[in-house]
C-alpha cells in the first residue's frame, strides 16, 4: 500500500528476497500524492521495515511505547499479513507472516469470507447461538467466528487446555444439548457447531 500510494514500483516485492524500494520515512506534498487536499499540505510516510514488514507496524511500535520497555513483551498486528514485534529490553525484532487468507478461512474445513452465509458469531451457553451474516442458514464460518469458536468451547470445557476434544461419555457435566453435538469418527472427537449441513462441522 505505501508503494502504491507513493507511486513506486512495487514489482520487487513480489519475489525473493521481497526488496521494497524505501526503508526510509518521507514526506511530500499531497498535490505529488493525488490527495484532493490544500496543495502543500505535508504528508508524512512511516518508513518500511523490510518487505512485507510496513509502516502500519512501525505505528503499533510507537503507539504501545514497547520499544521502551524493560523485560520481554510481544506485539502481534493483524491485517492482510500478520506482524509480530519481539521487544526484549528494547531491542526490537520483527517478522511477517500472510494472515488474510488464514482469517479467510484458507484451509479451515467449512472456512470462508465474511459474506452472507458465514457464521460471525458463535456463544455457547446451554446450548451453541450462532449469529450468521444476512440472517440466513449457515454455509461456514468466517474469521471473528473461527476465533469464538476456539476460544468458547474451551471456556465451557468442551476443548481441555491441551487442545483435546472430549468425548460424549466422557464429560456429563455438560447440558444436554451440548453433548448431544459431541461425536466421534475416525479423525477423532468433534463437536459439531451447526446442525445444518454435515460439512459445517468446525473441529
Amino acid at each position: 500500500m505505501h508503494h502504491l500510494f507513493l507511486g513506486l514500483d512495487p514489482g520487487y516485492l513480489a519475489p525473493s528476497p521481497f526488496v521494497p524500494v524505501a526503508t526510509h520515512p518521507v514526506h511530500v506534498e499531497a498535490k505529488d500524492t493525488g490527495l484532493a487536499i490544500v496543495p502543500h499540505a505535508p504528508v508524512y510516510m512511516l518508513p518500511n521495515i523490510a518487505g512485507y514488514v510496513g509502516g502500519d507496524t512501525v505505528g503499533v511500535i510507537i503507539s504501545t511505547g514497547i520499544y521502551r520497555e524493560q523485560g520481554v513483551h510481544l506485539a502481534v498486528y493483524i491485517g492482510t499479513n500478520g506482524e509480530i514485534i519481539l521487544a526484549v529490553d528494547g531491542q526490537l525484532m520483527a517478522c511477517s507472516t500472510a494472515a488474510g487468507p488464514a482469517f479467510e478461512g484458507a484451509q479451515i474445513r467449512c472456512g470462508m469470507r465474511a459474506v452472507d452465509g458465514a457464521i460471525e458469531k458463535v456463544a455457547i451457553k446451554d446450548d451453541v447461538q450462532l449469529k450468521v451474516i444476512g440472517d440466513v442458514p449457515a454455509k461456514g464460518i468466517c474469521a471473528s467466528g473461527l476465533m469464538d469458536a476456539v476460544a468458547e468451547p474451551v471456556r465451557v470445557g468442551i476443548v481441555k487446555q491441551g487442545g483435546r476434544t472430549v468425548s460424549r461419555d466422557e464429560d456429563q457435566r455438560l447440558p444436554a444439548a451440548l453433548q448431544h453435538r459431541l461425536g466421534h469418527d475416525a479423525g477423532g472427537n468433534y463437536f459439531v457447531l451447526s446442525t445444518q449441513k454435515k460439512v459445517e462441522r468446525s473441529w
